[in-house]
């Protein structure tokens, strides 16, 4: 059990069901389902990692901080989606073109 309340015909709690986790325990007034004895976010396996860890989430927003750094604080619990990097260490769609043409030179 993940010590959540179930409360079957209530709202299923959003936080909980996208990580597994709720701020407000036994007094939160949603749904807290498990699926064979797993929080049903962990369960669902909704989201693949790209090979850094980071869940893919095609059509979703991309994180931006992962997108200027490849990191992100959030993990696999990440709304966002997270594209793995091109070959060249840079990200899908432009690369670095915009970081590079915003650097000034001081040459």
């Amino acid at each position: 059990s993940s010590g959540y309340p179930l409360r079957p015909g209530s709202a299923p709690c959003a936080f909980y069901m996208k990580t597994g986790q709720c701020k407000f325990g036994l007094t939160c007034k949603n749904d807290h389902p498990e699926l064979n004895g797993a929080p049903a976010a962990a369960a669902a396996g909704d989201a693949q990692l790209n090979s850094s860890g980071y869940p893919l989430r095609p059509g979703s927003a991309p994180c931006g901080f992962y997108m200027k750094t490849g990191q992100c604080k959030f993990g696999q619990t990440c709304k966002n989606d997270h594209p793995e990097q091109n070959g060249g260490g840079h990200w899908g769609g432009g690369g670095d073109a915009g970081r590079v043409a915003s650097k000034a030179s001081w040459s």
